[in-house]
C-alpha cells in the first residue's frame, strides 16, 4: 500500500513508532497552504491596524499634555 501510494508511512526507528497517513492531493495541500497564508495575512493586517491605532492614541495624549504649566512665584 505504501509503495502504491495509497497511504504514506513514517518510521521512527529509535523510538519504534510507525505512523500511517493518507496521502493528500497536491492541489489540496496547496489550497490548505493558501488558506493558512490568508489567515496569517489577515492577522498581520489587524495587528498592524491596532498598533497604528495605539500609536495615534499615545501621540494624541502626548500632544494634550504638552501645555505649559503656570508657576506661581
Amino acid at each position: 500500500m505504501i509503495v502504491g501510494g495509497t497511504i504514506e508511512g513514517k518510521i521512527d526507528r529509535p523510538s519504534g513508532v510507525v505512523s500511517f497517513l493518507s496521502s493528500k492531493d497536491p492541489s489540496e495541500s496547496l489550497n490548505d497552504w493558501a488558506r493558512n497564508l490568508n489567515k496569517l495575512m489577515a492577522l498581520i493586517s489587524k495587528t498592524t491596524h491596532l498598533i497604528n491605532k495605539e500609536e495615534m492614541v499615545h501621540k494624541h495624549l502626548k500632544g494634550g499634555l504638552s501645555v505649559p504649566m503656570e508657576i506661581d512665584s
